[in-house]
């Protein structure tokens, strides 16, 4: 069963539908999903693990990953090495139970993340960790800066009524356009942000598809870190997985010399 799931199939309860891919009802709530927390990700990791054990057991997949902090030295050069930029927010933990927070810390990271990508920045790898008093939200980039300037296109020419609003609107502009590229208008503006911590620090971070108590959260502050100054004591383990990716089954089979 766990090898065929259907994670697109939704579970009606109570007049309300799941689509979480492990569905466990409160039997007091019939409209609670208690299993929300688990993620797509954990889920098919369990059915990995499950196969792996199948086909080869051992004692291994009954012993908890040794969770290994790293330095922030060891981060700084990590990154030096990668080429990569690296940025993290932390914000104080909504005080809510993980099953409510932890799914909204998911759609909260994939939103800014298509937040940075529609602002020219190439997300590499984004992810989240929900401690007691803090959240992270950490973010790899293949780009930390851009150009001050970019393309902005307008409507094509034959559509006469907006094009000539477009360069009418834009005649007076200080930087090159508008011009004709491929039969429409474009011209050169400048880029609001950037630089990566600009757009992370700014107010437009609240106007994404966050989730109702991170927003909250958020509302209230947020700091935005580079680098190894991304490094905290309490999410060292945390920054260490991040880098250090590896299925469960492959972490496995790689501590049993395959």
């Amino acid at each position: 069963m766990a090898g065929s799931l259907p994670f697109s199939q939704q579970l009606p309860s109570g007049g309300k539908k799941f689509d979480e891919p492990l569905v466990v009802i409160d039997p007091v709530d019939p409209r609670r999903n208690v299993a929300a927390a688990v993620s797509l990700d954990r889920m098919v990791e369990f059915i990995e693990l499950a196969r792996g054990y199948i086909e080869a057991p051992s004692e291994r997949f009954f012993v908890l990953h040794e969770q290994r902090p790293i330095t922030q030295e060891q981060l700084a050069e990590l990154l030096r090495k990668r080429g990569t930029a690296l940025y993290a927010i932390t914000f104080a933990t909504p005080p809510y139970i993980e099953e409510i927070v932890v799914p909204q810390l998911k759609r909260s990271v994939s939103a800014i993340c298509e937040h940075l990508e529609r602002h020219g920045f190439s997300v590499h790898h984004a992810h989240y960790r929900m401690m007691q008093e803090q959240c992270m939200f950490l973010f790899e980039l293949l780009n930390g800066e851009l150009p001050k300037i970019r393309k902005h296109m307008g409507p094509p020419l034959w559509n006469s009524v907006n094009a000539e609003k477009f360069r009418a609107t834009h005649a007076g502009a200080l930087l090159p356009g508008p011009y004709i590229v491929d039969g429409r208008y474009e011209m050169e503006v400048a880029r609001e942000f950037p630089r990566v911590a600009d757009l992370l620090s700014s107010p437009s971070l609240l106007n994404v598809s966050l989730g109702k108590h991170v927003r909250q959260s958020l509302g209230k502050d947020w700091e935005v870190h580079t680098d190894a100054d991304c490094w905290q004591d309490e999410f060292a383990p945390f920054i260490y997985e991040f880098f250090g990716r590896y299925s469960p089954l492959t972490r496995i089979r790689r501590a049993e010399g395959e």
